[in-house]
């Protein structure tokens, strides 16, 4: 061929770096934290759930004491 030689044609090396992804101990970190979030954020939810019930069974029960005594009450004023 003419123009060409073998010493005229560029040779560049270049390294191509793959390698497969292996996630790294702070992604796994980071996984493992959103997951505890996740865990702690549905317990909480749980948790305020319970509350709310307990608390209207409270009221419920001191609604109906405070009914009793003012029975008692009126009773007693009748007398």
């Amino acid at each position: 061929m003419e123009g060409f030689s073998s010493t005229s044609e560029p040779h560049e090396a270049y390294e191509v770096n793959y390698a497969p992804h292996i996630p790294l101990e702070s992604e796994a970190d980071v996984e493992a934290a959103q997951q505890q979030q996740l865990l702690l954020q549905q317990q909480q939810q749980q948790q305020q759930q319970q509350l709310r019930q307990q608390q209207g069974a409270a009221a419920a029960e001191t609604a109906k004491a405070l009914r009793a005594l003012q029975l008692g009450a009126d009773a007693a004023a009748e007398k």
